[in-house]
């Protein structure tokens, strides 16, 4: 499953950061974090995850230095992608909340 983690620091972080960038690309390698973006003003990042569950996902981001040290804290959505015409996915999506179909 897709998971989109989002991070908002509560703390200076600058003293992690080069552990940090270390154990995302670890991650990267992994094929665990499929796209790593950092907030335009350092307050946080957000991580897309390819993971078996969300107990995976939140293991995986609390183990992260930044995370680890109390820094930081995560939100955590699982996410879908939006199938495209002729993609041969069009049932693939979860149907949207409220959505009367």
């Amino acid at each position: 499953m897709k998971v989109l983690a989002i991070s908002s620091n509560i703390g200076d972080t600058s003293a992690l950061l080069a552990d940090e960038a270390a154990e995302v690309d670890d991650l990267v390698r992994r094929g665990i974090a499929l796209q790593v973006l950092v907030k335009a003003d350092w307050s946080g990042a957000a991580l897309l995850l390819e993971v078996p569950d969300l107990e995976t996902a939140r293991a995986t981001v609390v183990a992260l230095p930044i995370a680890a040290h109390g820094l930081t804290r995560f939100e955590l959505t699982p996410v879908v992608e939006v199938p495209t015409p002729g993609s041969g996915d069009a049932g693939r999506a979860a149907e949207p909340r409220g959505h009367a179909g």
